[in-house]
């Protein structure tokens, strides 16, 4: 009976670990996707910052401002 015991105290303590397993694993499966859905915006936000940096360039020194160029 004492091997009983100590065998069903065994499987016991082997299934607590395969559910902290899975929690951690859980944990990291969660990581991972934030990650990859931070990585996922980042063409996205290289295109708007390139699109917002070629608009805020300043305009040629010879530009009035009204689209036409400042002739001598």
């Amino acid at each position: 009976m004492t091997t009983l015991k100590q065998l069903d105290a065994k499987l016991q303590a082997q299934a607590l670990e395969v559910a902290n397993l899975r929690a951690a694993l859980d944990v990291q499966f969660k990581r991972i996707a934030q990650m990859q859905a931070e990585l996922d915006v980042l063409p996205m936000a290289r295109a708007r910052r390139k699109t917002i940096s070629g608009l805020l360039k300043p305009l040629p020194t010879n530009h009035n401002g009204n689209g036409q160029g400042v002739t001598d």
